[in-house]
């Protein structure tokens, strides 16, 4: 089983409702995916929380928009997540990518680049994790993003093997 934890960004459903509403409910008809509500930005603590609880050796998939995708950086902080991705990581500075994170999906707007001090970073050694894609669907767009989720389905069709 692949565990995915979505989170919204600043403003919740009113700014990232694709999180929930495009990404979340396509990766829920996957068979061997299970998807915990969308949280907001704030609540990471309450997935690491439901992460620890889970088996040891599971997968787990953290996703994130905008603060969201800050915050799911965070999680990375407490437990280990196979898959992290930032959906255009703005409003808050990301923590560090390390020995907790096996790949990063940094999709990075480039229609308005808000802000782009806040772009996912990784420690010593651990740069080679995050991938950059950037695209031009403006900040709000960017969950909406066909490509984008088929690059997320892909990844965790890799999870599986």
């Amino acid at each position: 089983m692949i565990y995915v934890f979505p989170m919204y960004g600043l403003g919740g459903r009113i700014w990232s409702s694709a999180i929930e509403d495009y990404v979340a409910a396509s990766l829920r008809k996957l068979d061997g995916v299970q998807v915990d509500p969308t949280r907001g930005y704030s609540q990471w603590r309450t997935i690491v929380a439901r992460i620890k609880a889970l088996k040891p050796g599971s997968k787990v998939v953290v996703i994130g928009h905008s603060m969201g995708a800050a915050s799911a950086t965070y999680v990375t902080d407490s437990v280990h997540v196979d898959l992290v991705v930032c959906y255009d990581a703005a409003g808050q500075a990301c923590s560090y990518i390390g020995r907790n994170c096996e790949k990063l999906l940094d999709f990075q707007d480039m229609a308005f680049a808000l802000v782009p001090k806040f772009r996912p970073k990784a420690l010593p050694g651990h740069k080679q994790k995050i991938v950059n894609v950037q695209t031009l669907d403006g900040h709000t767009g960017q969950p909406s993003d066909p490509k984008l989720l088929r690059k997320i389905i892909e990844e965790i069709k890799e999870l599986r093997k």
